[in-house]
């Protein structure tokens, strides 16, 4: 009998031997997680498409996921690919910056959606699309999705250690670019200080 409480590395060898409803089971288990996102990057026209083409790819390289590897961490990694083709397509002709380089503003962290926030949640929210994408990636993964700085170095496709200066650097310029919205100093350090806690009530909300 198929059982929720089964693991995703269970319900991986199980699709991989056949059991279609086990990997359905792991589908649906990370649907919102690639739901969301894309959520906070494009716009609907362009969300069912990007999320129907990330799961078909997943579909088609289940037997490529490394062992020791994580399903969710492997998945978001198919969907920041996703993204990045997406943006390409959509980019200036003769722009060669690098789009993991560029801030991408998405429909669902938008201040206009949190009337009821708080002051700090709604610098938060106004920030975080200023940021690099690959930068917001990192935070929203580790302080959204919570998962750990290994998942985040398969998801983004880097050294372990690279995730940890990576999300130093984020915190840095997401304290900067508070600043720049009129808050004081201490405001800014606090705000980010208590980025997880901003995060966990912000997710409520999305």
């Amino acid at each position: 009998m198929p059982s929720d409480d089964q693991s995703d590395e269970q319900l991986l060898v199980n699709w991989r031997e056949g059991d279609e409803g086990d990997g359905s089971r792991l589908v649906r288990r990370h649907f919102d997680s690639v739901a969301r996102f894309f959520e906070r990057r494009v716009d609907a026209t362009a969300l069912p498409d990007l999320i129907q083409t990330t799961f078909m790819s997943c579909v088609e390289s289940r037997e490529n996921v490394p062992e020791g590897v994580r399903f969710r961490a492997y998945l978001l990694g198919i969907a920041r690919n996703k993204l990045l083709m997406h943006l390409r397509k959509r980019r200036t002709r003769g722009d060669d910056r690098e789009l993991s380089e560029e801030p991408v503003a998405g429909s669902t962290l938008h201040p206009s959606g949190f009337a009821a926030a708080r002051e700090e949640e709604l610098m938060l929210i106004r920030a975080l699309p200023t940021l690099e994408l690959d930068l917001q990636i990192a935070l929203e993964l580790f302080y959204w999705e919570e998962m750990g700085t290994q998942d985040i170095a398969v998801a983004l496709d880097i050294p372990r250690g690279t995730v940890k200066t990576r999300l130093a650097r984020a915190r840095r310029k997401l304290k900067e670019a508070i600043e720049s919205q009129g808050a004081s100093l201490a405001l800014a350090e606090s705000t980010v200080h208590d980025i997880r806690r901003w995060a966990n009530s912000i997710r409520g909300k999305v």
